[in-house]
Formats: C-alpha cells, structure tokens, sequence
C-alpha cells in the first residue's frame, strides 16, 4: 500500500512544482479573405502510404506488442505495400530499419494513466519526464512544449481515448504539429474539429496503432496518404505539417486475411484533385463517390449528401463558409478518404496560432501554495491534533482554539 501512496505523492510533487501556470489566449477562429490550400498540387505518383503509430515487442514483453517483432513489422507493412513504416515503441526510439525503405525515428511518449500519450516523429532523444496521475491543461502545455524541443514533429495521440484530452483542451492547447484525428482505436474527429476552431492549424495523421499482428482487425485499416516528392524524412515532415496529407480509413471486412488485405491494397482509392478556385472547391477522386461530408467551424456540418456513385467528382461552393471545410468521402468500395481543411488567411499561407505564455506570477504563487499544502500536510502526519475531526458530538481542539 505504500507504494501506491508514494506513487501518487510524487506524481503530486511533480505535477504541483514542474509546470509553470499558462495564459492560454482567448481561441479565435480563421479568418481573412484568401484560402490556404494544403493540395494546391497533386501528383499521384508522389503518394506516400505511411503509418506512424505500430508497436513491437519492447521491455522483454511487458507493453502491449508483445506479438510483434520489428522484422515482422516491416515485413508485413512492407507486404501491404507502405512507403513508410515506423515503429512507435512506448518511450524507446526503435532503431530497426531496412535499406529500401525511409527510416524515421518515432515513439510514443507517456506513461499516464488515462492514455495522455503523444507521436513523436524525427525524435532524436527520449524524453523521460511525465505526469502519470495529474494532468492540469498547465501541465499538458508544459509536456508539448518539451517535446518540440527534441522532436522535428509532435502530434496528439489518440486524444479522444479515456477523454485524455477534452474539448476544452484542444481550444486552448498550442505547440504540436498533428493530431491522431483517426486511430483503429478511436476516432477524434471532434477534438481535432474544436482545436481547427479555436484557430490552430493543426493537421491530421491516421493510424492502425497496432499492437497484434496476429489479429487482423488490428492492421492495414487505417493509413496517413501524404503527398511528398520524395520519401526523405524531412520531406515526409514537412508534408504533414503542411496539411499535404489525407487520411485513409480502408474498407476491411472483420477477420480479413492478410493475402486479402494485400489484394485489397493494390486498387486503394485516391484523391486526384482537391483545387479552390472562384470560391469553389473541386474534388476528384480515382473511384466514385458514394457519400460526401463538408464539415466546418465548431464541427458543423455544411453538406451531407449521398452521390450513389454518380461521380467521381464534386465543386463545393465556399461561400457560406467563414473560417475552415474539411470533407470527409466515401468512396465506391466503402473505404473513406479524410481531408485537411482549408483554412481562411489574410495572405493564403497558414495562420500563426497564438502561442500560450508563462504567468510568471501565478506559477510562484501556485508553487508557493504547494509548499503550504504539503507542509500543512506533514504537520498533520505529525501532530493528529492539528487536524478538525469530529466524532459524535465531540470536537477537537485545533491550535489551542475550538473551532464548530
């Protein structure tokens, strides 16, 4: 039992003393008379199928991947027909890579009880520190903001997944790149769409998240499909974190073999055009379309509607639409295709989000509190007397006084 109590005692040091308390800016939404377009090109022979969140067998078995070994991995992703495979052990960079395909070094931080975890691709070091137990929007700031400063690219796991993160988070949170918007897990569509409003530009990856192999509801369902001249890690980056990637949820009946996925993958359906012009948006898409959703600012959704593959096209009108649009399209074989969205700007260049600042005097007025409750608490330990506790109809003397 005392480990449980000193567990929780130094998860409550470190997240009283470690992060500074934050002035989160007031969210303001997109805005401005040009659009940024994160698909002003695309070339179909530059689509990179990538997937940035499957574990392998680490710490001798203990997480969750226990099944998966690095070779196989790789072997079976390779098979599937990805351009990029990463690996995303828990807190450990996975090192295992193969010559004809792009190392990125990714990992997945966190060790919190309520799945508080981050991607984090082109990392160069571990960072060990966390907060297991209590998380404040203060601290959740305060991890992201060390992250950056050792990874090229940081993105929100899962966010949705034990409501690690909430609504309320994602209106104010700043310093990441992506967010886990589609998992085989769990989808975060409204935090992803809740972080878009509040004025943060934040862009979409798409992930199995896999962590058995040996299951095959586990793998090849869900892909990030980026748009990258090459597959040199700093392109790769720099596509994501320009939006020039789009989500891919594949059509996969339940327990589907791996020599079915692999057929399947040969004829996956991809995004041809995504151009504004004249106020319009223009899609095309290498199948037909069997449903279309426009969804917008505060996830209101601006279009629903079923094409019956009609068509392997649609314009979308924009004027009605102030801030951000993102579509969501089901294609002929029931796969879907999630886009990043357009987003209003004063120059057609991506919006600078506010960043959140340190409150220098709340953060040593927080402190300072710590230190009054846990001295209070000590002397407590120490001295019973000092503490109110009433049994029947008989009070305690507190400090010399009686208190009722």
């Amino acid at each position: 039992m005392w480990i449980v109590g000193t567990a929780v005692a130094v998860s409550l040091v470190l997240w009283w003393f470690i992060p500074p308390v934050y002035n989160f800016s007031e969210p303001t939404a997109f805005h401005g008379n040009q659009w940024y377009n994160p698909y002003s090109t695309i070339d179909t022979n530059h689509l990179r199928l990538s997937n940035f969140q499957i574990q392998s067998k680490s710490y001798g078995g203990v997480t969750n991947g226990r099944n998966n070994s690095s070779e196989r991995v790789f072997s079976t992703y390779k098979n599937l027909g990805y351009d990029v495979i990463t690996i995303s052990d828990y807190m450990k960079i996975n090192t295992y890579s193969e010559d004809s395909l792009p190392h990125v070094p990714v990992y997945e931080h966190g060790y919190g009880a309520f799945k508080n975890h981050q991607v984090c691709i082109g990392a160069s070091e571990v960072m060990w520190l966390d907060f297991p137990l209590f998380q404040s929007q203060s601290s959740k700031q305060f991890v992201l903001n060390e992250l950056k400063k050792k990874n090229k690219c940081v993105a929100i796991a899962h966010p949705s997944l034990r409501d690690a993160y909430s609504v309320e988070d994602m209106k104010v949170l700043r310093g990441y790149d992506l967010i886990e918007a589609l998992s085989n897990f769990k989808n975060s569509l409204e935090l992803w769409d809740a972080a878009l409003s509040s004025g943060n530009p934040v862009f979409l990856i798409a992930d199995d998240d896999a962590h058995n192999l040996d299951k095959p509801n586990d793998y090849g369902r869900v892909a990030t499909v980026i748009l990258s001249a090459n597959t040199a890690e700093d392109s790769l980056l720099s596509a994501l974190k320009k939006g020039s990637a789009y989500g891919l949820v594949v059509q996969t009946p339940e327990g589907d073999s791996h020599e079915a996925k692999a057929k399947r993958f040969k004829k996956l359906p991809q995004m041809l055009a995504h151009t504004v012009a004249n106020d319009s948006v223009h899609l095309q898409f290498s199948d037909s379309i069997r449903e279309l959703k426009a969804v917008g600012q505060d996830g209101k959704v601006l279009l629903d509607l079923a094409l019956n593959n009609q068509s392997s096209s649609y314009t979308f009108a924009l004027a009605d639409v102030s801030h951000f649009v993102r579509f969501e399209v089901k294609m002929k074989d029931g796969s879907k295709i999630y886009t990043n969205p357009i987003i209003r700007s004063d120059d057609g260049k991506i919006p600078v989000a506010f960043q959140a600042g340190v409150d220098i005097w709340a953060s040593q007025f927080y402190r300072l509190l710590g230190v009054l409750v846990i001295g209070f608490s000590i002397l407590s330990v120490r001295n019973p007397n000092v503490m109110v506790r009433r049994t029947g109809v008989r009070w305690t003397r507190v400090l010399g006084t009686r208190v009722r």
